[in-house]
């Protein structure tokens, strides 16, 4: 299989060729050069770039609330999930040379793809803090094979796609297929309608060529969903988790049933759930018969928030109460809060606040035979102030490290690309912080006071 010599993509800055350059009208320019690992330049890669300021860039058509790129690639997940649009793109030439004109801001996000390599990640640049970029691309894999079926027959129209679910290709009337720009790491998952869907991870493979084998998915799925008093459940949700594949949601139907082709050989692991229930959880370990689930009333639990020093409510309160496999979000009406149908036994509290340290705490539950029974009152969660420690994180050598993890307890950040990093909710008196990078750890002291914010530097 044919690997680059490295798993991802590096950007460096290169002082040495001044392609930044302020048009005097508070407006900023950023250019340089795509090359892959060996400086080979790269032609054709598209260099997305976000300054915050949420302009469609040419190419950029509006779809309802969000906006789909022109082109193979659509714009960088990342970046979306990150809140930025990108506000200018540009492709390199022949020689791997790109420019971006007309930016607002001196900070700007940027990411790179191409079909061919792997994605560059989005990364945060300081425009006026360099002269020019110069991206490097690690090589994907590149391979081919076949889709066959059990008898060894060609399948076509087979998808083949990331376990993300970026597309990567279609299988022809042969079977055949071909794939480029994938990461060594990545998953490899082939579907057709009718079969169960068949997963392949690169890293596994050795050679460039691959078959996959797909089977067909011939037998159903029924699954029977009941209340105590064995009266069928309608309208209740199971999630079926198959042990290597994708999640599939179903309702039942008046009959209280799910009904289905199966999509994965068994075992598959079904969560059952209903506003009126407890939670449930099965295996399924053959498709021959069935599967018939009871749903219990459970029991439930209510309480109030409140500030431990001053007894009232704190703004932005966030409540989750995590009960077996199910974690549920809890309203908080004027401090009061409830929470019903829970499965008899533990659940556990998290609660959160702006400048308040995070609140954990397990509660009995016990069981009701009543639906939507509140059966512990009077819980009371009491949060406390917090502080806050900032500072900088420097390697051996002196320079600012990025990238480097820092925790204080359970609090845990990663420092930005200037080194610094921000640790906050935590509770007050004397805490150490540590940072770590690879095998390397350094920890420093600190006296955390509620409501106010610390200074630390680390050095490795």
């Amino acid at each position: 299989m044919d690997r680059g010599a490295g798993a991802g993509a590096a950007l460096v800055t290169d002082a040495g060729s001044a392609r930044v350059a302020n048009d005097g009208s508070a407006t900023f320019a950023i250019g340089g050069e795509v090359v892959d690992e060996a400086g080979r330049p790269i032609a054709g890669a598209t260099v997305f770039v976000s300054d915050g300021t949420f302009v469609r860039p040419s190419g950029f058509d509006s779809m309802g609330e969000l906006g789909v790129l022109r082109g193979v690639l659509p714009f960088p997940d990342q970046i979306v999930q990150g809140g930025a649009m990108p506000s200018a793109s540009a492709v390199s030439d022949q020689s791997g040379r790109f420019a971006v004109r007309d930016l607002r801001s001196r900070s700007v996000v940027i990411a790179v793809a191409h079909d061919r390599f792997l994605s560059r990640p989005p990364v945060v640049v300081e425009l006026d803090k360099l002269n020019s970029l110069r991206i490097v691309l690690a090589q994907g894999v590149s391979l081919r094979g076949r889709v066959l079926d059990s008898r060894g027959q060609p399948l076509a129209t087979v998808t083949l796609s990331t376990a993300e679910g970026r597309m990567l290709a279609v299988s022809d009337r042969h079977g055949e297929f071909s794939i480029a720009g994938v990461g060594p790491n990545d998953t490899l998952v082939a579907r057709l309608g009718g079969y169960y869907p068949q997963r392949r991870t690169l890293a596994a493979l050795t050679d460039t060529t691959l078959d996959i084998q797909l089977e067909r998915a011939e037998e159903r799925m029924i699954i029977e969903v009941l209340d105590d008093r064995d009266r069928p459940v309608v309208g209740a949700k199971a999630e079926v988790r198959p042990v290597d594949g994708e999640t599939h949601v179903f309702v039942t139907d008046r009959s209280g049933r799910v009904e289905s082709v199966a999509f994965a050989p068994p075992p598959v692991k079904v969560s059952i759930g209903h506003s009126d229930f407890a939670p449930a959880v099965v295996e399924i370990a053959h498709y021959d018969e069935p599967v018939q689930v009871v749903l219990q009333p459970g029991g439930g639990l209510a309480g109030v928030i409140v500030d431990v020093r001053a007894g009232t409510v704190p703004r932005g309160i966030e409540l989750e109460v995590r009960n077996g496999n199910e974690v549920r979000k809890l309203p908080v009406v004027a401090g009061r809060f409830i929470a019903t149908s829970l499965a008899a036994g533990g659940a556990e509290l998290v609660a959160r606040a702006p400048g308040y340290v995070v609140w954990r705490r397990t509660v009995t539950v016990p069981p009701s035979d009543r639906l939507r029974a509140v059966t512990v009152e009077d819980v009371r969660v009491e949060l406390e102030r917090s502080g806050m420690v900032h500072g900088v994180v420097r390697d051996e050598r002196g320079d600012l490290a990025a990238g480097v993890a820092v925790s204080c307890g359970d609090v845990r950040t990663t420092t930005d690309a200037r080194g610094e990093f921000i640790l906050t909710g935590l509770p007050g008196g004397a805490a150490r912080v540590t940072a770590s990078k690879q095998e390397v750890r350094v920890s420093g002291e600190v006296e955390v006071r509620a409501d106010d914010d610390r200074l630390l530097d680390l050095h490795f």
